[in-house]
């Protein structure tokens, strides 16, 4: 059974993509991605847990695109990597697999049909550290913060 707090649907561009897709940031070492903007991308896409995240539309589609390209290029890898890393949570690489195909063509034609960024998020869960409305306002704070501090470049 898949941990409901561990692994969400992602409501991306208001479609809502399957919780495998939380487990998505493990192609950045399977695929061993060297390209700092489309690593960066898979894996703050699942970091999204009750908050919500945005990034350039022109962006997220070539990234999403990209990941596509290297998933059908290296199948068999991304496959083993999925057995590997998110069987044990209730994942079969197969589905999985499809799964992220889906999730990422539509990821890329969402991200065409916008203008500006693209806005994801995921459902709170109970059991998050910043739980309710007020924990929500300090995680927010406190990603204000680092973006501050620690600023990304577009």
């Amino acid at each position: 059974m898949i941990d409901t707090c561990e692994f969400r649907p992602i409501t991306f561009q208001d479609e809502v993509f399957p919780p495998s897709l939380m487990g998505i940031s493990i192609l950045e070492p399977v695929l061993d991605i060297e390209e700092e903007e489309l690593g960066e991308w898979l894996w703050r896409l699942p970091i999204c847990k009750g908050v919500t995240k945005r990034a350039p539309a022109e962006r997220c589609a070539r990234c999403a695109m990209q990941t596509v390209d290297l998933m059908l290029e290296m199948r068999q890898a991304v496959l083993e990597g999925i057995a590997d890393r998110l069987a044990e949570f209730g994942f079969d690489p197969e589905s999985t697999y499809r799964e992220w195909i889906h999730s990422l063509l539509r990821i890329a034609m969402l991200s065409r049909r916008e203008e500006d960024d693209c806005v994801w998020w995921s459902p709170a869960h109970e059991m998050d550290r910043y739980a309710g409305e007020a924990g929500r306002m300090k995680l927010e704070e406190i990603l204000e913060r680092l973006e501050q501090d620690y600023p990304r470049e577009r």
